[in-house]
């Protein structure tokens, strides 16, 4: 029989994670079934990468996890996945976990919310437990009533897993303060996309109007005050005449964030843009950048944001996204991928906006040399390829079919 995985994903964003889709396809290469249970998407993302269509999303109570035993206050429960497509007849959490959870034999948690989920299940049955974690719950940033409770659950739940998935070593480290146990087995997977960057660059300058003579510094991703909207207008200022900062939001940004993009817009060398890019055109963007920018600004006013940020390592997709398209990065010092940059040579590393100016006039030989190691470093460190073998094998274990060994 083949072997079955259940991954349970809390998030609305399951098309823009790209670590999820490789554990996915890998699985399903290997001839393994995979189910989802994850939160019906309200339409700011992008369709599912292809690799979904072979598995199955489940269809559960909409109020399966608010009824699961006592409710948990948390901002991330799951509430409802996408329908059916076998046409089951919905199911409560409590009858799925009696009639349908033996069938598994994974089952994986994503981040706190999917790990109090998935131990909720499983508490009963005698399964591999796997948890791949990208946002890190400290025990000293749990303050509020349904934090705590969160980090409590979780702390439970990491001591049952058999595995878990983290992006670097530090950031192993950070998990294990957050409870896994020393027995788990650990496997590393960097937050990056499968290599799809072998695409003709779109042309920006025809397309944003950009003059000739300018930089591009390509700006992708969430718009918020973490991922650095406070440097742009600075940045802006600075680089009037030199370099003109492109905004790519994935999805509609909020009222007062549209205000503010606006003043923005007075700035002669600002440009925004929210058209939707699928897997296949996003690289075509990503590629006719000249910098990719990386502002990162740890933010305490969130769990999400705080130590999440300072340890940022390998977990950053938008960093992976310019190096798998060999766009060098200008990256702060907030956090410490900085020092990622500054060691492989991959980018330039800033304290205040008003640096950017002269980086803008690096010699194009510096830049060719930093693309090539943009594209390098992303070859050895971030391809998830690569790491897809050691995850492969706590997944499946005995039913790992090593494609490097002749049968």
């Amino acid at each position: 029989m083949p072997h079955k995985t259940l991954i349970i994903y809390p998030y609305e964003n399951l098309s823009t994670n790209p670590s999820v889709s490789s554990i996915v396809a890998s699985l399903i290469r290997q001839g393994a079934e995979v189910d989802l249970i994850y939160p019906e998407e309200s339409g700011n993302y992008p369709p599912l990468p292809s690799e979904f269509s072979h598995s199955r999303p489940l269809d559960l109570d909409s109020d399966v996890w608010s009824n699961w035993k006592r409710p948990l206050p948390i901002r991330s429960r799951i509430k409802k996945s996408l329908t059916n497509l076998i046409r089951k007849k919905r199911k409560t959490a409590a009858q799925f976990a009696r009639s349908d959870l033996r069938h598994y034999s994974t089952v994986i948690a994503i981040d706190p919310a999917g790990l109090v989920t998935a131990s909720r299940l499983t508490e009963c049955h005698d399964v591999n437990l796997g948890y791949v974690s990208f946002e890190l719950l400290m025990p000293s940033e749990a303050t509020s009533q349904s934090e705590l409770l969160l980090e409590k659950e979780t702390r439970k739940g990491l001591a049952r897993c058999n595995f878990a998935v983290i992006q670097d070593e530090e950031r192993l480290e950070s998990l294990r303060e957050c409870g896994l146990n020393s027995s788990a087995q650990v496997a590393f997977l960097p937050v990056a996309p499968r290599d799809n960057s072998n695409r003709d660059p779109l042309n920006l300058r025809e397309i944003y109007k950009v003059p000739t003579d300018h930089k591009i510094i390509l700006f992708q991703g969430t718009i918020a005050h973490w991922s650095g909207l406070h440097e742009w207008e600075p940045m802006l200022k600075s680089l009037t005449g030199i370099a003109t900062l492109l905004v790519h939001s994935r999805h509609k940004v909020d009222r007062r964030t549209q205000k503010y993009l606006a003043m923005l817009a007075n700035y002669e060398n600002f440009r925004f843009s929210d058209t939707p890019y699928d897997e296949h055109e996003l690289p075509r963007l990503t590629s006719a950048a000249d910098f990719g920018l990386v502002s990162y600004h740890p933010d305490p006013s969130s769990w999400y944001t705080l130590e999440n940020l300072r340890n940022l390592g390998l977990a950053s997709g938008k960093f992976s996204y310019f190096m798998m398209c060999g766009v060098p990065v200008l990256c702060n010092k907030k956090t410490n991928l900085s020092s990622i940059v500054q060691s492989n040579e991959v980018g330039l590393v800033y304290d205040s906006t008003f640096e950017l100016q002269e980086y803008m006039q690096q010699d194009e030989n510096m830049l060719k040399t930093m693309r090539s190691n943009a594209r390098t470093f992303y070859i050895t460190s971030l391809n998830p390829e690569n790491f897809m073998p050691i995850i492969l094998k706590l997944i499946l274990r005995d039913q790992y079919n090593d494609p490097t060994i002749a049968h």
